[in-house]
């Protein structure tokens, strides 16, 4: 617990840049015109919910973050170039969405798909969202 309590008092004085920790997974998110970000639960279904939209003939890409803080700016803004349109899939009121849309800067349309309610979100709830 000790180094753990380190390890969290170094990065948030500043001294490790997010975009250098390993906090992210993406999977075909190169040729995607489609791009879901999400984390936790949601992350479940939304690996089920590309990997569907692929099947279906829809360039879908997703990136899964392992953790949300340090937020990973550069990895997203990497990843979202070339994208139509960007979901935030999540668990909560859509804190993870302002941090996609600051990264954003309106460049492109981004679509929040979240629950409150203590019910996961579902593969079909993301394709259904998913044009």
């Amino acid at each position: 617990p000790q180094d753990r309590l380190g390890t969290i008092a170094f990065v948030v004085a500043g001294h490790v840049d997010a975009d250098d920790m390993p906090a992210t997974t993406d999977r075909l998110g190169i040729d995607a015109d489609v791009l879901v970000v999400s984390y936790g639960g949601a992350s479940r279904a939304a690996v089920a919910a590309v990997k569907e939209a692929r099947a279906r003939g829809v360039r879908a890409g997703l990136l899964r973050l392992i953790t949300i803080w340090p937020f990973p700016y550069k990895r997203l803004e990497e990843l979202s170039k070339g994208k139509k349109l960007i979901f935030d899939a999540e668990m909560n009121m859509g804190q993870m969405y302002r941090e996609v849309s600051r990264v954003n800067q309106g460049r492109r349309m981004v679509r929040k798909i979240n629950k409150v309610d203590g019910e996961l979100i579902t593969p079909q709830e993301i394709l259904r969202a998913i044009p």
